[in-house]
């Protein structure tokens, strides 16, 4: 008989930590479920204009002169419109209002917006100009 018991014992701390494994494995999982938010699609598209801004991609050059200038991005404010997509990946509209310092400029764009829910949260895919609203200097 304390053959069996300890068999018994033994599945019961097999089960435990069979459950115990499962279960860190869905916590370090990511799951949130559902669209983005206004700050989530906020905070993602932030840090891919910082990435821009940081290598230096977006130029701006004086024909005549032939130099160029490192036009900085920032993103002012940014309102959801609307998103279609399912699982972890959406397509959303959005009224962003741009600023470009350097120039003194803001503008206000529609925009649409890829973007995936990865590991680190939502994250940037691409985005495309949809109409530029409105512009100031």
């Amino acid at each position: 008989m304390p053959i069996i018991e300890n068999q018994a014992a033994h599945k019961r701390v097999l089960l435990k930590c069979a459950f115990i494994t499962v279960s860190l494995l869905v916590a370090s999982c990511h799951f949130r479920g559902g669209e983005p938010s206004a700050a989530d699609l906020s905070a993602a598209f932030r840090v891919e204009l910082d990435r821009v801004n940081a290598a230096g991609l977006n130029t701006l050059t004086f024909t005549p002169t032939g130099k160029s200038i490192l036009v900085e991005t920032k993103l002012a404010n940014l309102e959801k419109l609307s998103c279609t997509g399912k699982d972890l990946v959406y397509v959303c509209e959005v009224k962003a209002w741009m600023r470009y310092p350097l120039q003194e400029i803001d503008e206000t764009h529609k925009l649409k917006l890829t973007v995936f829910d990865g590991p680190k949260g939502w994250q940037f895919v691409e985005g495309q100009l949809l109409e530029r609203l409105e512009w100031s200097k």
